[in-house]
């Protein structure tokens, strides 16, 4: 047996005992309708079977009893029961205050306090009882005393289960609140009906009745049939702010003027006034009103209404009472708006998202004039702004922009996880946290500590520039919310760092894919390219042409090496940045004209034919020249010039000047097209990455970025939804040399090789083994084919040749094997590396080779390589 002293104090104003509670909103609506019961018409004996009833409904138990207390016979009387069996009830009708019958009931009302049996059939409260509690399936029983408003007990609330149990703390405290009112109920019935027998004597009681009035937890008023007030208790004073209350001192209809609103702040209507209902006879229950109080505030009300009547049922009087809902209201608001809150931050998916989730909590709880949510770095002690909101002299909220804080000392409290009130004007920015220039400071502020784990990872705010506007009071709901907002920000935090790894990390092996697939596409379109070209070089050679077929094939070889370029785009697209590109001085105005130039069909005469006007206006200062590859370049301008067109769908202008500007030449392309949003602005430079809804392929900037940063340059973009888009390049300065001219018309093949060598070509693929063979033999070389690596060694062995030509990438021996084998068996012979890979000399450092050929090989290129190693 335990038994246990009850709570002191609990009682309607104290629901912040319970307030934690998940049954605390049930808990409510029960007192709710213990309330109404106080002027319900019912029965005493109904009225118990509703509160033993309501007791059931609290604590969720199938067996519960009420009962009440005979001080004339000396024990208590079962009045009311739920789930309990009939011959139980029979056998236990009454129960005794001492002796071994007492049990858990007699126990609770001799000591007035809870007792708790968790085994009825070992404890030896219960001893006389097993038999009977056994045959009942009782095992576990517990009891909570009546207590009346002069510490009188009026009776046990008991509780029975089916198995051997203990009620939680939470328990018996809600079960204590319920019982407090339950008694305070009982006492009211009574009172009522002794009220209503005592109608005729009503003067004469009146003053014992104040007292009892004034030791409820309601507000009471009585008034006369002509319409005076009789009598008040001390919560309508307090309720009301008077002494005596105005506007109950004369008249029923004076009552439901000024001081008392509906819900939605309506003057309430006089005819609806529940006293004046209840002096026409009429009864009225849980009317919820507003009373304006002398010093502004606003009391929520629930108030019960009915008429009094004499024996000769003649109207004494009428009734009511007054619950003060304002403290519940709000209780029942917090918790909402935490609700929500807690709702809203499962689906957040940045801790921006999160802070602006708790904004509108702190909007609702506390009406903040600022408020702050910050993340803290304790390694460095600073904290990073996330969210700082401001309301200006109109009453509007904007968002304030403000550098991290290093150095707290003044919040070392709060970061120490200690919530901190603060009641004093400041200047200082780092708790003000008002936007410079608003003129006013914060007077009043709460700062509470976001937690996870134990560890504060940021602070919450909220202030208000009148002074003693917060107090500590509010320091427990701040921490709530900053509670509530702890995890999901950092998690929202940590989450936001870690795509942005992943996408980094996903961004690189696209890169090594591409990279991949562009050296394997590149090598064979070469090896196909170098059959091309090698036969368009050797019927342009041919004596016997004419002028038509000539020129045919010329555009074949024009294809065909516009084609290798693009192959070598391709390659050098992904290649790493430390291999330099092979630089020529470049005029970057004259580039700029060439380009527009060569480009005008795509960006004034396509668009013209739908009616669209797209204008684009120069201006080219002259600057030194860039040393760099002019066909890079200009594909980089082509590719910001397409992007500007697409971008103006409507039509529009483009402009594009060059500037000397410090130590960079610069390069500015812009629009006044649509312009992207930040999120593309943001990864517009990214591969794949689509701002357009069904064109482009993601690849377009990327290559422009590629190609700028190969050149040692930087790019960057503005970029505004409505206004445009502005790319801007910057060149490193090399000096003012001279610019070469942009040359694309490719040279004729030179035929004054006058040597003959022995040459052997070692290549897997027969079409370039066939082209090779046939260009040096057209101009006097003796040729021998191998297929592969080991039968090229295996003729070097028989036989004796003055050059070897050997495939890079061969399937068994690749073209480095042959070349270090070459060398070993004769050191003096040349070796030419022929690769479709796209590898420059540089890349190919160390290596035994006297030359390298990039496919597709023309005859000018091959024989010139030729030739150099004759004269060597």
């Amino acid at each position: 047996m335990v038994i246990a002293p009850p709570t002191v104090g609990i009682q309607l104003p104290d629901l912040e005992l319970t307030r934690n509670s998940e049954q605390f909103p049930l808990l409510l609506r029960l007192l709710e309708e213990i309330s109404c019961l106080t002027l319900s018409s019912e029965s005493q004996e109904a009225v118990l079977e509703r509160l033993v009833v309501a007791g059931s409904r609290l604590i969720g138990s199938r067996c519960t009893s009420l009962q009440l207390l005979d001080e004339q016979r000396g024990c208590l009387v079962r009045c009311a029961t739920v789930g309990l069996p009939s011959e139980f009830i029979t056998q236990r009708r009454e129960v005794p205050l001492d002796g071994p019958l007492a049990g858990v009931c007699g126990a609770c009302a001799r000591t007035g306090e809870v007792v708790i049996v968790e085994d009825t059939q070992s404890d030896p409260l219960t001893a006389p009882l097993r038999e009977v509690l056994r045959k009942y399936d009782l095992a576990a029983a517990w009891s909570v005393p009546l207590i009346g408003r002069d510490d009188r007990v009026l009776g046990t609330l008991a509780c029975y289960y089916h198995q051997p149990c203990r009620p939680t703390r939470e328990e018996v405290g809600l079960m204590e609140v319920l019982a407090r009112h339950m008694a305070i109920t009982i006492e009211t019935t009574r009172m009522m009906e002794t009220i209503r027998r005592q109608s005729d004597a009503l003067a004469q009681s009146k003053l014992r009745l104040e007292a009892a009035f004034d030791q409820m937890q309601e507000g009471c008023v009585i008034i006369g049939p002509d319409r005076k007030l009789v009598v008040y208790n001390r919560v309508v004073r307090e309720i009301l702010g008077q002494d005596p209350p105005a506007r109950l001192c004369s008249t029923a209809t004076e009552l439901s003027n000024s001081p008392f609103l509906q819900p939605d702040g309506q003057p309430f209507d006089p005819r609806q006034c529940p006293l004046h209902l209840a002096l026409q006879g009429e009864t009225s229950s849980g009317v919820q009103m507003i009373v304006r109080r002398p010093d502004g505030r606003r009391i929520h009300l629930s108030v019960n209404a009915q008429p009094l009547w004499r024996k000769d049922g003649s109207l004494l009087g009428a009734l009511a009472v007054f619950r003060d809902r304002t403290a519940e209201l709000r209780i029942q608001e917090e918790l909402a708006t935490l609700r929500r809150l807690s709702e809203e931050l499962t689906t957040v998916e940045t801790g921006r998202d999160a802070a602006e989730a708790g904004h509108r909590a702190a909007l609702a709880l506390f009406q903040p004039d600022c408020f702050c949510l910050e993340l803290y770095d304790s390694p460095t002690d600073t904290l990073y702004p996330l969210l700082i909101m401001d309301r200006d002299e109109k009453g509007d909220y904007r968002e304030f922009q403000r550098q991290p804080l290093r150095g707290c000392d003044e919040l070392r409290e709060v970061i120490q996880g200690r919530a901190l009130a603060i009641n004093r004007l400041t200047g200082q920015e780092h708790l003000g946290l008002r936007p410079i220039g608003s003129g006013r400071r914060s007077a009043s502020m709460l700062f509470a500590p976001l937690r996870r784990k134990g560890t504060t990872v940021g602070l919450l705010s909220v202030q208000s520039y009148t002074l003693s506007r917060y107090s500590e009071v509010d320091l427990p709901l701040l921490q709530e919310v900053a509670d509530l907002l702890g995890p999901p920000v950092l998690n929202a935090h940590l989450r936001e760092e870690l795509q942005a790894r992943q996408i980094e990390e996903a961004r690189h092996e696209r890169l090594r894919a591409l990279e991949q697939m562009a050296a394997g596409v590149a090598h064979n379109f070469n090896n196909t390219l170098t059959g091309v070209l090698g036969y368009a070089d050797l019927l342009a050679d041919h004596p016997n042409l004419d002028a038509e077929a000539r020129s045919m094939i010329c555009h074949i070889r024009n294809s065909a090496q516009d084609a290798a370029a693009i192959v070598s785009r391709l390659q050098q697209f992904y290649r790493p940045m430390n291999v330099k590109t092979e630089a020529r001085p470049i005029d970057l105005p004259s580039l700029v004209r060439e380009t527009v130039e060569s480009t005008r069909p795509r960006w004034h005469s396509v668009p013209q034919r739908s009616g669209t006007v797209v204008n684009v206006q120069l201006d080219l200062e002259a600057v030194p020249p860039v040393d760099g590859q002019a066909q890079d370049l200009r594909d980089a301008l082509t590719n910001l010039l397409f992007n500007a067109v697409e971008a103006m769908p409507s039509g529009g202008v483009i402009s594009i000047s060059t500037r000397l500007e410090e130590d960079a030449v610069v390069l500015r392309v812009a629009d006044n097209g649509v312009g992207m949003p930040p999120d593309s602005v943001e990864h517009c430079f990214e591969p794949f990455f689509l701002s357009k809804v069904k064109r482009g392929s993601g690849l377009g900037l990327p290559a422009v970025h590629g190609a700028v940063a190969r050149h040692g340059g930087k790019i960057s973009v503005r970029s505004e939804l409505g206004r445009g888009t502005e790319f801007t390049i910057r060149f490193p300065l090399k000096g003012k040399q001279p610019a070469a001219p942009v040359e694309s018309t490719p040279k004729p093949p030179r035929q004054d090789v006058r040597t003959s060598f022995r040459v052997l070509v070692i290549d897997d693929e027969p079409a370039v083994r066939g082209v090779l063979q046939a260009m040096l033999s057209r101009n006097g070389h003796s040729v021998t084919l191998a297929s592969d690596g080991a039968s090229g060694l295996k003729q070097l062995e028989s036989e004796t040749y003055n050059l070897i030509i050997t495939d890079l990438g061969m399937p068994g021996m690749d073209g480095r094997e042959v070349a270090r084998r070459v060398k070993k068996l004769s050191p003096t012979l040349p070796v030419v590396l022929l690769t479709g890979w796209g590898q420059s000399a540089g890349s190919m450092e160390g290596m035994p080779i006297d030359a390298i050929l990039q496919k597709p090989v023309g005859m000018h290129d091959l024989l010139a390589v030729v030739e150099n190693l004759a004269r060597a």
